[in-house]
């Protein structure tokens, strides 16, 4: 599993995150998986919220 963060983590910053897995073709259990298998993924963004605790600054984002 790999799990990459783009972005910077200070107030009102965007902050996306991505994880991905390898997960075989064929599951057999007791014997495990076979093929290549595929690479499954997510990414999940979100805005660091700007009243979050110890962070450095102050409150406050500007308006869009």
């Amino acid at each position: 599993m790999t799990v990459s963060m783009a972005g910077a983590f200070v107030r009102c910053a965007r902050i996306v995150v991505t994880v991905r897995y390898q997960v075989p073709l064929v599951h057999i259990p007791l014997l495990g998986g076979f093929g290549d298998g595929l690479t499954v993924a997510a990414r999940h963004s979100e805005l660091v919220d700007p009243y979050r605790n110890g962070l450095p600054g102050e409150a406050g984002c500007a308006a869009p």
